[in-house]
């Protein structure tokens, strides 16, 4: 199994912390651009802990797309979805919800991004949450502060960049690009 950057090692701390303590409402939201290694934390947590990890485009896209029309989507439909379609199948687990892009492009054009992350944040489910967007999705600094201990950033820092450089015997100017999803692709 591939090892974690020291900034996704701190996330995964973090997460594991905030998710295993109890609460009403467990809503949980993993932010940071392409390539930072989301998804990489987020299988690594699903092979570690009791959890489970979705890819939403592969695993429920089709059904998803078929049943709703990309124009029309709202944070409403795709709440209730994950109601009707995830939920209902698990009892009291942390749910990773990856690969989000389809759905989120369409609530973003129709400007209801912020919407969706209030929807999300306040609703109760009887699992936890743990969603994974890019974080070009959110521009709002005060939903932002209003969810901060719910919020994970990730980022790509100096010290991954040792890391990957370390990791994968090369220069650390060559890991640079690395950011880019090239040492998660192969890592996972």
């Amino acid at each position: 199994m591939s090892k974690l950057t020291p900034s996704q090692s701190i996330l995964y701390e973090k997460i594991i912390s905030e998710t295993s303590k109890f609460a009403r409402i467990q809503n949980y939201l993993l932010v940071g651009s392409s390539g930072n290694g989301k998804t990489h934390l987020l299988r690594y947590i699903s092979k570690h802990i009791d959890s489970e990890y979705i890819n939403f485009e592969n695993e429920f896209g089709i059904d998803f797309f078929q049943k709703y029309d990309y124009r029309v989507i709202d944070e409403n439909i795709f709440l209730k979805y994950i109601s009707e379609n995830i939920d209902f199948k698990y009892n009291n687990k942390l749910i990773m919800i990856d690969e989000l892009n389809g759905v989120l492009s369409s609530i973003y054009q129709q400007r209801r991004i912020i919407n969706l992350i209030s929807g999300y944040m306040t609703r109760a489910y009887r699992n936890k949450y743990l969603i994974s967007i890019n974080g070009l999705y959110l521009s709002d600094i005060d939903l932002m502060s209003s969810y901060e201990n719910k919020i994970f950033a990730l980022n790509y820092t100096e010290e991954d960049n040792k890391f990957i450089s370390q990791a994968r015997h090369i220069s650390s100017v060559v890991s640079e690009n690395y950011k880019n999803a090239h040492y998660f692709r192969f890592a996972n």
